[in-house]
C-alpha cells in the first residue's frame, strides 16, 4: 500500500494563519481599519454628562458608577461618574426579605 501524499495539516494551519495576518496588515496600511478606529474614538470622546451622569466622590443611594473612559476624567480626578441605578426597579424582593417602603 502506498502512503498518501500531500500537505500535512500543520502546513495548512500555518498557511491559514499567514493569510489572516497578511489581510490584517493590508487593512492597517490601506486605512481599512479606520471605521473601527473611529468607533473607539467615539467611545472615548464621551463625557460623563453625555451618558446622563454627574461626577461625585462616591455615588449616592439610587445611583451607580458608570463604566467607561470619559473624555472629562482629567478634570475630575478622584471622582466617579454616577448615573441613575434603574436595575432594581422591576426586580421582586429576594425570598425571605421585606420589601422596601
Amino acid at each position: 500500500m502506498k502512503k498518501a501524499q500531500g500537505l500535512s495539516l500543520g502546513y495548512v494551519v500555518v498557511g491559514i494563519i499567514a493569510v489572516v495576518v497578511l489581510v490584517v496588515v493590508i487593512l492597517i496600511f490601506t486605512g481599512g481599519m479606520q471605521p473601527l478606529n473611529q468607533q473607539a474614538q467615539d467611545l472615548t470622546n464621551k463625557k460623563c454628562e453625555d451618558v446622563g451622569g454627574t461626577w461625585e466622590v462616591s455615588c449616592p443611594e439610587g445611583q451607580k458608577q458608570a463604566m467607561g473612559a470619559f473624555a472629562d476624567y482629567k478634570e475630575n480626578i478622584g471622582k466617579v461618574c454616577c448615573v441613575a441605578d434603574n436595575s432594581g426597579d422591576s426586580k421582586p424582593p429576594a425570598e425571605g426579605t421585606q420589601p422596601k417602603e
